[in-house]
């Protein structure tokens, strides 16, 4: 980073914040103290501490020879960040680094881990440090908060932390909520939950004198490939310096939301444009009895504008999780599958409820005039995206912490799948793909054990998954087919 970056950023945050926290001295970050001074700001100064013995020596005296240089601006040295959580130190060794930094330092030196490290090793790292730096993330611990609960989560960890450690003080080192990603438990981000989190826990510890570290001052996108989505997104501002709330006033919105709902305004209205169209162009005249009632045509205006809504909020979030080339080619495969049945599905539907019998829309509406047989959708996108489905299944169930719960996807695929057999337009179902809608079902349960009732996303992923089950082994009573199956082309 060059001087006139750092002076720009620091600048932006100058206005908010008295004390800025860095984690390492490479990459430019040496610069900071001076610019900061410049400012007014104090700075927390990080030492990076690894597996490395070399590169972590180098880091270790350059941060000292900060603190010499600027001791007015640098309060604090931070010798390591979660070393322990990365397992890369052992505790003794890193209490020896520690002990010896302390002792050639001319400011207090701390060590930052995830509080339960610090109760687990008080009793070899509280004597090699000045200052307890404790990192106390609602979001992420192993039972996840709820924006409710989330202020008082950490003051109540603090409190843990206090009566441990006693005269010792104690600060909040690290915590932030993301302000995207999926869920965990109840815990939800977006930027409205990270503003009114932040908000909260300014306003409870105005008075108790309690410090605390936001993670963090910018997005840091490169986060994502370890993280996920919510790696990215913690920062009070985005990857461009724009800052996402001014701490008074109507919450910030959340762009994806808006995009979600345009691309759900999209569907909906094509969906209506389409049974429009096509009920005026056919002519209708004699419609057979029951198929073609205003409560029936509502119904399928109903589906389309359904999977209008669950195609656009899918695509409204895909840019937050695709990291690299494969990932999108993956996704942007798996979203033209999901859209091409649920295209199908409501094409399905349309002709199950409005008999098309002008010649000239029935050539422009049957795939067969292009060497098409309608149903061969089913063996085109069913069985890849029971596949696709299935192994999402896996990665959720058996390692999900970081990756998205896609319910909007699955549930397109869902409902595109019911309606399609509930049509008649589904070709006979494979005992494959028994076999996936099985599979899928029973992880369904699975993932609501492992993710908890209380998160409301990986419910909806687990009732798609069930009802694809369902759509795939129940009897409909017809050949594979609804009780009214399309006019034939």
């Amino acid at each position: 980073m060059t001087k006139a970056q750092i002076l720009e950023d620091l600048q932006l945050l100058s206005p908010w914040t008295r004390c800025i926290r860095t984690y390492g001295t490479d990459h430019g970050q040496d610069q900071i103290p001076e610019l900061a001074s410049s400012l007014g700001l104090r700075v927390v100064q990080g030492a990076w501490i690894s597996r490395d013995r070399a590169a972590s020596s180098a880091e270790v005296q350059r941060a000292l020879a900060l603190a010499q240089a600027y001791p007015d601006t640098i309060g604090l040295l931070v010798m390591g960040n979660e070393v322990l959580l990365r397992q890369e130190r052992s505790p003794q060794e890193l209490a020896a680094l520690l002990h010896e930094a302390r002792q050639r330092s001319p400011v207090p030196v701390a060590y930052a881990d995830v509080w339960e490290f610090w109760l687990r090793h008080a009793p070899t790292l509280a004597p090699a440090v000045d200052m307890v730096a404790a990192h106390i993330l609602p979001y992420w611990e192993d039972t996840p908060m709820g924006l409710d609960q989330a202020v008082s989560h950490v003051l109540s960890i603090h409190g843990q932390l206090r009566q441990a450690f006693g005269a010792q003080p104690v600060w909040v080192a690290e915590t932030g909520w993301p302000a995207a990603g999926r869920q965990r438990g109840p815990a939800v981000p977006g930027p409205q939950e990270q503003a009114q989190f932040l908000r909260e826990l300014r306003d409870r510890t105005a008075a108790s004198g309690i410090e605390f570290n936001v993670i963090e001052a910018f997005d840091q996108p490169w986060k994502r490939r370890f993280e996920g989505a919510m790696g990215g997104a913690w920062g009070v501002a985005d990857a461009q310096g724009r800052l996402r709330d001014r701490g008074r006033g109507p919450l910030p919105r959340d762009p994806s939301h808006v995009a979600g709902l345009a691309g759900a305004g999209a569907g909906v209205g094509a969906a209506a444009l389409g049974l429009l169209l096509a009920h005026v162009w056919a002519r209708r005249s004699a419609a057979r009895a029951g198929r073609n009632n205003t409560a029936v045509k509502l119904g399928v205006l109903a589906a389309g504008g359904t999977l209008g809504l669950l195609a656009g909020l899918h695509l409204a979030g895909l840019a937050i999780w695709q990291r690299d080339a494969g990932e999108w080619t993956l996704a942007l495969a798996h979203a033209a599958l999901a859209l091409a049945l649920a295209l199908y599905a409501l094409w399905c539907a349309a002709r199950s409820t409005l008999p098309l019998t002008a010649a000239a829309i029935q050539g422009v509406l049957a795939p067969a005039r292009y060497g098409f047989a309608p149903k061969a959708w089913s063996t085109a996108c069913v069985t890849p995206l029971l596949c696709l489905s299935t192994v999402q299944a896996l990665t959720l169930v058996f390692d999900g912490r970081y990756r998205p719960l896609p319910a909007a996807l699955l549930g397109m695929v869902a409902v595109s799948l019911w309606l399609c057999r509930a049509t008649g337009g589904l070709a006979a179902i494979s005992p494959v793909q028994r076999s996936l809608g099985l599979v899928l079902a029973g992880f369904s349960g699975v993932l609501v054990a492992v993710e908890g009732p209380a998160n409301t996303q990986a419910l909806a992923v687990a009732a798609a998954w069930a009802l694809l089950g369902a759509t795939l082994w129940v009897n409909t009573g017809d050949n594979e087919g609804g009780a009214h199956p399309p006019a034939p082309v």
